[in-house]
């Protein structure tokens, strides 16, 4: 709890704060407990931060004060539009997102000691959540908050945006915290970086994991996501860690910053020596020293979202020299996370795998290493539905020529297609590759695998580890995994 004093005097101090108005009989000493970003969710004696665009949106003012919070920050573009009922008052700040950042992680939380951010157009579910894996194996009171939701032994959330708004993040790491939270990683998104959703969050270490033109719609082109995931690297005092394919840029975007590098480059501080996806063997080197270990994972994807997990634990801890060769044996003990390059199970000889894969460069990759797990002679079946129906368009062109080059066999299939006419995005797909269209994914799978032979492979793409297919605006049930591992288990 804080009083409002406080909170006024740190939006004061960071050159935010506008102007403070309060109603008749406001009780300036009593305690704020806690904040919030959605009106209808308010509670007495809350401060609101509502970052109202239209005069519309003011009837939420007016039901965060029916719901008697204490405070509401606003734009200061309203400051002349708002009644302030009694018992209440309102703060008029020049950046909504800032403000909300800034409070809610200075005065309604208390930070774990280590705290790992990793952004990525593709790429950063899997380090973070590898990270949290890696800290969890070395004994240390893990979480991993992102695309999966909240991940810990002892506290989950569902999954919710990427990066959680502020008033929800401190939520989540303060019921972390009671069961003794001592290392976060965290996934920050694209969105997140614009909008300052991070903003004063003491990170101990960052990873950037590739760049790519996800999101392009929402993010710009190729140079303004360069710069917007290099920014979040810059604006931090701690070291961070690549790929080996970004190094390049690195010098250009970040040239003063403290890199530490992972891949196959012979110039990577973790250097990849070998790797066989077939028998998952790998050997790596660090400071000369080799090591050669057997792990549970699937592809050069998921190896390199591995390292860099890896490299940020280290890095977080404060010591590379002793964590990363401390750290190297427990890559043995990492599973797929579920819904990425996921090994369902096999049936007369049949693989079937599910990756998430949502845009082109993610299924050129996955579908390049599924290519390499199989014989020459053998089979790729894919399942695809796809981007979602509100997606560029651009997106279904390209995945359907990396579908017509690396895939044997197409099934086009429904994949969330909101508002759009499903039949419309599949022929839009099928100009650009051969394949065959069956609406309910769930027949397209069991087709994919009753026509496969022995030593062939089906893959599912788009859904990962979603449980439901949106149609309009109807949700309904659906898991890739479900289905194969039920195909792939029968009698």
């Amino acid at each position: 709890m804080v009083h409002l004093s406080e909170i006024r005097k740190t939006l004061d101090k960071s050159g935010l704060l506008q102007s403070f108005k309060k109603g008749s009989d406001f009780d300036e000493n009593k305690l704020i407990t806690s904040s919030e970003f959605l009106a209808q969710a308010a509670q007495p004696d809350q401060i609101v931060f509502l970052n109202i665009r239209d005069v519309q949106s003011l009837s939420y003012v007016q039901l965060a004060f029916a719901r008697r919070v204490l405070c509401v920050v606003l734009p200061k573009e309203y400051e002349n539009r708002i009644e302030i009922p009694k018992n209440s008052s309102i703060i008029f700040v020049s950046n909504v997102t800032l403000a909300k950042s800034l409070v809610c992680f200075k005065h309604f939380v208390v930070f774990p000691k280590h705290i790992i951010g990793v952004t990525g157009s593709s790429g950063k579910t899997g380090t973070s959540y590898f990270a949290h894996k890696l800290a969890e194996n070395i004994g240390l009171q893990s979480a991993h908050i992102g695309t999966m939701g909240v991940q810990s032994k002892s506290v989950t959330f569902p999954r919710e945006l990427t990066t959680p708004d502020p008033t929800n993040l401190v939520r989540y790491i303060n019921a972390l915290n009671k069961k003794g939270l001592e290392i976060l990683s965290l996934e920050v998104s694209g969105q997140a970086i614009q909008q300052n959703r991070f903003h004063s969050l003491p990170f101990s270490s960052v990873g950037l994991t590739y760049i790519g033109d996800a999101h392009r719609t929402q993010l710009g082109s190729m140079e303004d996501i360069r710069k917007l995931k290099f920014s979040f690297l810059q604006m931090q005092s701690v070291p961070c860690s690549l790929p080996d394919f970004l190094l390049e840029d690195s010098k250009n975007f970040i040239p003063d910053k403290q890199c530490v590098t992972y891949g196959f480059s012979e110039s990577s501080d973790l250097r990849i020596l070998a790797y066989d996806m077939r028998t998952r063997r790998l050997s790596l080197s660090f400071q000369s020293k080799i090591f050669n270990i057997n792990v549970q994972i699937y592809g050069k994807t998921q190896l390199y979202n591995a390292l860099g997990g890896l490299i940020n634990v280290a890095v977080s801890l404060g010591d590379m020299q002793k964590y990363i060769p401390l750290l190297i044996p427990h890559l043995e003990n990492l599973r797929c996370i579920p819904g990425r390059m996921e090994r369902i199970g096999e049936k007369d000889g049949v693989h079937a795998f599910v990756d998430y894969a949502h845009h082109p460069d993610a299924l050129q990759e996955a579908l390049q290493s599924l290519k390499s797990f199989i014989d020459e002679n053998a089979s790729l079946h894919l399942v695809i539905g796809g981007s979602g129906g509100n997606e560029d368009t651009y997106y279904f062109e390209e995945s359907s020529r990396i579908a017509r080059d690396y895939a044997d066999k197409v099934y086009i299939t429904d994949d969330n297609p909101r508002d759009k006419n499903p039949q419309e995005l599949a022929n839009a797909m099928l100009q650009h590759c051969d394949g065959v269209y069956i609406p309910n994914r769930r027949e397209a799978l069991f087709t994919a695998m009753d026509n496969a032979k022995r030593g062939d492979l089906v893959v599912a793409v788009g859904k990962g580890d979603e449980s439901t297919i949106q149609i309009g605006k109807t949700l309904h049930a659906h898991s890739d995994r479900d289905v194969l591992f039920y195909y792939t288990r029968k009698l």
